[in-house]
């Protein structure tokens, strides 16, 4: 089977790790991690990435493309960037922040373009999807249409669906990888090393130190 074009580009570009020990945001444990933060350094690849994306709505009336919060402000431009060349017409690229409370906010006067806008929103990797479902009632209370959800992986396919998002969705490839909770992880009991530069492995390491030096302080 051939190797889906995103994931040649994440393999080009260094940004899919494997054989290691990793922490995911959700806090699970496994040995593939996606470094997306590697890819965008690459702006070249990154182009390329949302070429793809856009050539999957080209024939979609699309007014505004809104990525969430840091991870998506890149893929959502870039996707912006080809569709306003395909469609011939200035499709814009925004992206929310996130306030005191972590909850999505449109600041800089970016809400214009949602409200009354046909929105399609781009993030980089779903995982449990509450990001994208949590970011298209956002847009929607801000009275945006929205006319579908796409990221550039999606690891969690039986999960992660327009079902659950309650949207229409695409992703440019689909990737499962075992994922474990840390009392069950294999890595851990194995010994392995927890990589602490990427994803949130460094945190797990911190808070796992401080709970035995207080256990035995």
């Amino acid at each position: 089977m051939e190797t889906p074009p995103i994931l040649q580009i994440l393999n080009k570009t260094g940004a899919m790790l494997k054989g290691d020990h990793f922490v995911y945001s959700s806090g699970k444990h496994g040995d593939v991690y996606i470094n997306k933060n590697d890819l965008f350094a690459f702006t070249r690849a990154c182009c390329a990435a949302g070429k793809l994306l856009a050539e999957r709505f080209s024939k979609t009336d699309v007014d505004t493309v809104a990525g969430p919060a840091m991870c998506g402000v890149l893929p959502a431009q870039w996707t912006a960037f080809h569709l306003s060349n395909q469609q011939d017409k200035e499709v814009y690229g925004i992206f929310a922040e996130r306030d005191s409370e972590a909850a999505f906010v449109f600041k800089r006067g970016y809400d214009k373009f949602i409200s009354g806008k046909n929105v399609l929103i781009v993030d980089d990797i779903a995982n449990s999807g509450g990001t994208l479902k949590k970011f298209i009632q956002v847009v929607k209370a801000a009275g945006g249409n929205v006319v579908a959800a796409a990221v550039l992986v999606n690891r969690n396919p039986k999960n992660v669906t327009a079902d659950f998002l309650g949207a229409a969705f695409h992703s440019l490839a689909d990737l499962e990888f075992p994922a474990y909770d840390a009392a069950d992880c294999p890595l851990c009991r194995q010994g392995v090393a927890v990589n602490t530069t990427v994803g949130h492995g460094k945190e797990f390491v911190d808070k796992r130190e401080l709970q035995s030096a207080m256990k035995h302080g």
